[in-house]
């Protein structure tokens, strides 16, 4: 509701004389209007979020289709800032990330200059824990796993 109020804002744009304030007004609603049908439909999916497969591990946060185990290098678990996360590392990040989102493809190598793992799953809100995906990662490829 909050995304749909703030891109509401911009059709007051609308009612401006200049050419350039209608269409920033127009572009502003609409995208703000996208967004918070995307945040709708994320929040209301029932499909899991976290899937850990024969086929590899899948987070439907970073990307369509499960991450292949022959790309990952690494799994372990860490805590940044007191949140604990799942990293993964990968033997060729660029090759592995083909298929991710934008916004992880890009921040990848900057996790990696902060030492981090080049992509991290944050269980945080879901209905699983960090245990149990390492769990089920330990089922499928214990070999994977780096354990502190």
């Amino acid at each position: 509701m909050v995304l749909l109020a703030i891109g509401a804002a911009g059709l007051l744009l609308v009612l401006n004389d200049g050419l350039e304030a209608k269409i920033l007004g127009v572009i502003w609603s609409i995208a703000f209007a996208i967004l918070a049908a995307a945040v709708h439909s994320r929040g209301h999916s029932d499909a899991p979020v976290v899937t850990v497969s024969e086929a590899g591990l899948h987070d439907r946060r970073i990307s369509r289709a499960p991450i292949a185990w022959s790309s990952i290098a690494h799994i372990e678990g860490f805590d940044a800032e007191h949140v604990p996360f799942i990293g993964i590392d990968f033997h060729d990040a660029r090759k592995a990330l083909t298929g991710a989102k934008p916004l992880v493809r890009f921040t990848a190598p900057l996790h990696r200059l902060l030492r981090f793992p080049a992509v991290s799953i944050n269980t945080s809100l879901l209905d699983g824990t960090d245990e149990d995906v390492i769990r089920a990662i330990a089922r499928f490829r214990p070999a994977l796993l780096r354990l502190d």
